[in-house]
């Protein structure tokens, strides 16, 4: 993941949790990382099933939700 919130106006620096959403409404903390001036980046493992994720969301370490994502769970064509 890649992330780049200065383009939105967010220059956040600080820890970020990554969250994965799945189609259940259930939400699974996958790890953390550092944003510096609303960049950073971050990959690792995931012990999820694919195909039950719809999105995904970084929060602050107070809850507060600095950027969201929704997969295309579409079958392909």
């Amino acid at each position: 993941m890649t992330v780049n919130l200065a383009v939105a106006g967010t220059a956040y620096s600080g820890k970020v949790s990554c969250m994965l959403e799945r189609s259940d409404g259930t939400v699974v903390r996958v790890g953390t990382f550092a944003l510096h001036e609303g960049h950073g980046f971050w990959g690792g493992p995931a012990s999820v099933d694919p195909s039950t994720l719809v999105g995904v969301r970084l929060t602050s370490p107070d809850g507060t939700v600095l950027a969201t994502a929704h997969f295309d769970t579409a079958a392909p064509t």
